[in-house]
């Protein structure tokens, strides 16, 4: 969800601005973050896990310039691709494969 807000704030940065492209660019990967979190509390709850919200921290509401915006996106995917391959990794360590084949449409 951290996610969906960064990407929510970058297209308010860049709709004001009046970068419309850019800001509906990043409008439409804000709702697929919010996808991707609703299928993971969907998986969470649809496996007998239990969901727990904690605090989200506000993403950054002031950017540079546009190449600063494109440079913060690419890494935080960077992260988020890391994350995910830590939890595959580590559901296959516990023998968890039902994770692992839910976690495969990321992956790929």
């Amino acid at each position: 969800m951290y996610s969906a807000n960064l990407y929510l704030s970058m297209s308010a940065w860049f709709s004001n601005k009046s970068l419309d492209g850019y800001a509906n660019w990043f409008y439409v990967q804000y709702k697929e973050e919010m996808d991707h979190a609703l299928i993971f509390y969907n998986y969470i709850n649809n496996a007998g896990g239990v969901v727990r919200m904690g605090a989200i921290d506000a993403p950054p509401v002031e950017f540079e310039d546009t190449g600063d915006i494109l440079e913060q996106s690419l890494a935080h995917e960077e992260l988020v691709t890391t994350l995910i391959y830590a939890i595959n990794t580590a559901a296959k360590e516990a023998g968890d494969y039902k994770t692992v084949q839910f976690l495969d449409w990321l992956v790929k």
